[in-house]
């Protein structure tokens, strides 16, 4: 995993876009997923946010469908699967998935606030 980011163009929908509208944009990701994103992206396949894990946890991938692909390291995939099988891999999937609908929360929130502060913005101008 790295520490380097990169610029890929991908699909960002309304609820996470700055404009209130779907739009194709330039975002910074993680270099060494970069290539999945590209060929996710490819495939029409739009993600809402990834992360490579930075060599501490395992990476993840949020599809704009609510599905989470996790991005495992080459070395460190014997160790994922050697662990209590299915049932470790299971709670992990769904510790992951809930990690993300939080983040996904706090991201809706600030979205929410950036937009009040905006509204009170233009009222400010107006009445001037």
């Amino acid at each position: 995993m790295c520490n380097e980011t990169t610029f890929v163009a991908v699909g960002v929908p309304a609820d996470l876009s700055s404009t209130g509208r779907a739009e194709r944009k330039k975002v910074q990701i993680d270099a060494c997923i970069a290539d999945l994103i590209r060929a996710l992206q490819a495939a029409d396949i739009d993600t809402r946010g990834c992360c490579c894990g930075h060599g501490k946890r395992c990476g993840d991938i949020a599809l704009e469908d609510g599905r989470v692909l996790l991005v495992i390291s080459a070395e460190n995939a014997k160790d994922w699967f050697c662990r209590d099988g299915i049932t470790w891999l299971t709670a992990e999937i769904g510790r992951r998935a809930r990690e993300m609908q939080n983040r996904l929360a706090r991201w809706a929130e600030h979205a929410t606030r950036l937009e009040g502060e905006l509204e009170r913005s233009a009222k400010k101008r107006a009445e001037k």
